[in-house]
């Protein structure tokens, strides 16, 4: 019996597999850096032909968990940095957010949104 090896299910591309493939590309278009190319490279090309694909899927949940901890926090920072002289505002009609600069006082918001007016102090 000749062994095809398309007859066994793999396991392909994911967003990790895309992920060390950009790193790769990095490293390519750095000094002296093409082990680290090469092995990211084959590494990527490891997972993405595997057929242990329960491990290879508890391994792109442990990265995608990893990485979204850290998006979280450098949206926090940034949103930190876009509203620090500002105040935000939440309509109690809708829910929506608004956002009104520092030192004003006693302002009158209005919802872009729904249009309910209500004050606020800043």
């Amino acid at each position: 019996m000749k062994w095809n090896w398309n007859n066994k299910r793999r396991y392909g591309n994911d967003n990790f597999n895309y992920l060390l493939l950009a790193i790769a590309l990095v490293f390519a278009f750095s000094r002296n850096s093409w082990l680290v190319t090469l092995g990211l490279t084959a590494y990527a090309m490891y997972r993405a032909l595997s057929t242990d694909i329960t491990r290879r899927q508890q391994e792109a949940y442990m990265v995608n968990s990893f990485l979204a901890k850290w998006i979280r926090k450098l949206k926090i920072a940034i949103d930190r940095i876009r509203y620090r002289n500002k105040v935000v505002f939440t309509c109690p009609n809708c829910g929506q957010k608004l956002s009104v600069p520092k030192g004003k006082g006693t302002v009158r918001v209005t919802c872009k949104r729904c249009g309910k007016m209500f004050d606020g102090r800043t």
